[in-house]
C-alpha cells in the first residue's frame, strides 16, 4: 500500500486553505503620502570665492527618521499617519540646503557631505 499518494489530496487541501489565508495579509491601507523639503530662494549678491559643504544635518531625538513629527505643547512627539519624507529627515534637509544654495550661484561649488572634494567652508546644521 502507497500511503504518499494517500497524503497528495490531503496535503493539497492543506496548501490551498494554507494560501487562501495569506490572501487576509495583504493590508488595504492607503499607501503613504511622501514629502520633501524646497528651500526658499536665497537674496541674491556678489559672487563669493566658496567652495561649500553641507554636512548632514543632525536630528534631535525623534527627528531623524523618515516619519513626519509633530510636537505638542508639553514636549510630546507624535507622527503624522500615512506621512513620510522621502528618505530620513537629516537627507531630506541636506537636499533642499544644497538645492538651495548652489540654485543661488554665489558660491563656487556646493556640495553635500558626501562630496570627495576638499571645501573652504563647511555649514552644520541641527535640526530641533
Amino acid at each position: 500500500m502507497n500511503t504518499g499518494r494517500a497524503l497528495l489530496p490531503g496535503l493539497a487541501v492543506v496548501a490551498a486553505f494554507m494560501l487562501a489565508g495569506c490572501g487576509g495579509l495583504v493590508r488595504d491601507a492607503p499607501a503613504p503620502a511622501i514629502y520633501r523639503l524646497f528651500a526658499p530662494g536665497l537674496a541674491p549678491g556678489a559672487p563669493l570665492a566658496a567652495q561649500l559643504r553641507v554636512d548632514r544635518p543632525v536630528a534631535a531625538a525623534g527627528l531623524g527618521g523618515d516619519r513626519i513629527a509633530t510636537l505638542w505643547p508639553g514636549g510630546r512627539i507624535d507622527y503624522y499617519r500615512g506621512a513620510l519624507w522621502g528618505d530620513e529627515l537629516p537627507r531630506v534637509v541636506e537636499g533642499a540646503l544644497v538645492e538651495a544654495l548652489a540654485r543661488n550661484g554665489r558660491m563656487q561649488v556646493v556640495q553635500g557631505d558626501r562630496a570627495p572634494f576638499a571645501p573652504t567652508h563647511v555649514l552644520h546644521v541641527d535640526i530641533r
